[in-house]
């Protein structure tokens, strides 16, 4: 396997077949974690790199050619339930982003200096809305609605496209670390970037630092329903569990002896 991503009860996973140069991505369900189930095998013309989830979505990006004569290009998968053994499979974006952002009928995807706006319909497939020129590489993205987080090497950056055909940055927030995924529950965002960070996004012209969780284990981070899944590198996986309240529990910045990082002037 190249990489494993989950996708409600279904367990996410893309391989490749060297002989054939042909990549694969495999749906098992793992509703009963002691007997997973293999619920339908989807090929992918082209060598699999990474995957991610959003939702019922599942992005992947591959380098190759595929059947519509794109280069390395983005795949997104629709797997909503365990209903229909059969996802559908979306017409390939013919790029392959850095980060990449699903919430309904809208997507961001983040290249070098770009940001490209998307919406989807069963019908029409995915559409490029607007683009949008930027100085900043962004390495993950949550979308909510109408707002987003960016995360970079070192620091987060909260944005809302509250106006048609407009993104408008807010302000940035310093980070220790390259965040590789942003995890979104309610009003908090959870960054993957060294170490796992907590931040309230409620109000995004002034994101708050909450706390950390997991030091070192900032490889990527996933939502369960017991807490959040960290990914530590040769230390393997971590669990943080949840308060009884629902919340997640993160260090107190008032109790961490280190010299934390503080909202930055970088917009």
């Amino acid at each position: 396997p190249r990489g494993v991503a989950m996708s409600r009860s279904l367990v996410a996973v893309i391989s490749y077949d060297a002989g054939a140069n042909r990549g694969r991505l495999a749906l098992v369900d793992a509703t009963d974690p002691d007997l997973p189930v293999v619920r339908s095998i989807v090929n992918l013309a082209g060598d699999p790199q990474a995957l991610f989830v959003s939702g019922d979505y599942i992005q992947i990006f591959v380098e190759g050619t595929n059947v519509l004569g794109i280069d390395d290009h983005t795949q997104l998968v629709y797997a909503p339930d365990l209903t229909d053994p059969q996802p559908d499979i979306i017409q390939p974006l013919p790029e392959a982003p850095r980060a990449f952002g699903i919430d309904g009928d809208t997507m961001v995807l983040a290249m070098d200096g770009i940001i490209d706006l998307y919406s989807y319909d069963e019908e029409m497939g995915a559409t490029l809305v607007e683009t949008w020129n930027t100085s900043f590489t962004f390495t993950s993205i949550s979308l909510s609605g109408t707002d987003l987080v960016f995360g970079a090497d070192g620091y987060l950056v909260t944005a809302d496209l509250d106006t048609p055909g407009q993104l408008d940055f807010h302000t940035s927030l310093s980070l220790p670390g390259l965040c590789r995924e942003l995890i979104r529950d309610g009003d908090v965002v959870y960054a993957a970037a060294g170490d796992i960070v907590a931040v309230d996004v409620s109000d995004p012209s002034a994101p708050v630092w909450l706390g950390t969780a997991a030091p070192g284990a900032g490889e990527d981070v996933a939502l369960t329903s017991v807490g959040i899944v960290a990914a530590a590198g040769v230390r393997g996986l971590e669990v943080v569990r949840e308060h009884c309240d629902g919340g997640v529990s993160v260090e107190d910045p008032a109790d961490d002896d280190r010299d934390l990082p503080t909202r930055s002037g970088l917009l």
